[in-house]
């Protein structure tokens, strides 16, 4: 978790400025995008799509104040089941 908040910390404007800008994600992005989208959206149906992350960051400082104020230690075991085989994943960690 700790890491988590660590990765939120390093985000600014304008790099999610630029990433929204992109027709397609970075390799591993796609997953970061999704489990924003299950964590802070409760969307379980098009967190995967790139179109749907990009209007979840379209207010890039309302984004950001979302990621910064999520409380990870409420997070349901529901969710969190839905969010392990993303964390999982190869490329998920900030080292891939």
């Amino acid at each position: 978790m700790l890491a988590a908040e660590k990765a939120v910390d390093n985000l600014d404007k304008a790099s999610l400025g630029e990433l929204k800008g992109f027709k397609a994600p970075p390799k591993g992005v796609e997953k970061v995008t999704a489990c924003c989208a299950m964590m802070l959206n409760g969307e379980f149906k098009q967190h995967e799509k790139w179109d749907y992350a990009k209007k979840m960051m379209a207010d890039v400082g309302g984004f950001m104040g979302q990621l910064e104020k999520y409380d990870a230690r409420v997070m349901s075991e529901e969710l969190i089941a839905k969010l392990e085989p993303y964390i999982v994943s190869e490329g998920f960690t900030e080292q891939d």
